[in-house]
């Protein structure tokens, strides 16, 4: 009889949900941080206007040693100096601003902007590239080959590369 008054009194343990899973991009993020290399905690921005990009790099979280560095790739070049700055301390909300003259390469080509500097006590670099112009015909084939759709999304298969040990 005391099994059934014990049993009569005892409530039934409510179910226990397990947690939903945070949404994919978070989950991604979250490796990215844990896997990845620390990068500077800037936001770069550029508009490109013609021949002149417009480049906003802002500090979310103050720094020293600041560098700021631009170069072109898939045949941009650029006309100017390619050191925006350099060894520059900057306050915690801060922006810089940069006009960047260039001249663009056939069809899309890349302006590449680079952050380097000291972020509470620790050397860190962003990079960011920006494409200007339309891909040519020629480019937009290369895109079609050794591509691959996994998961959804359309990778570039390329050859590893042999180590040598």
């Amino acid at each position: 009889m005391s099994g059934l008054v014990s049993a009569g009194c005892t409530r039934a343990p409510e179910a226990v949900r397990p947690p939903e899973p945070a949404p994919v991009a978070h989950q991604a993020r979250a490796i990215q941080e844990v896997v990845g290399k620390p990068q500077a905690p800037v936001v770069i921005e550029s508009v490109i206007d013609g021949a002149v990009a417009h480049v906003t790099v802002r500090f979310p979280q103050g720094g020293a040693g600041i560098e700021v560095l631009v170069s072109g790739a898939e045949g941009l070049a650029v006309t100017g100096s390619e050191s925006l700055t350099k060894d520059r301390g900057v306050a915690t909300g801060e922006a810089l601003t940069f006009d960047v003259p260039f001249t663009p390469g056939p069809g899309e080509s890349l302006l590449a902007v680079r952050v380097l500097g000291t972020f509470g006590g620790a050397h860190r670099s962003a990079v960011r590239a920006f494409p200007v112009g339309t891909r040519s015909a020629l480019q937009q084939s290369k895109d079609k080959e050794g591509t691959a759709t996994v998961g959804g999304e359309k990778v570039r298969l390329v050859p590893a590369e042999e180590q040598q040990r």
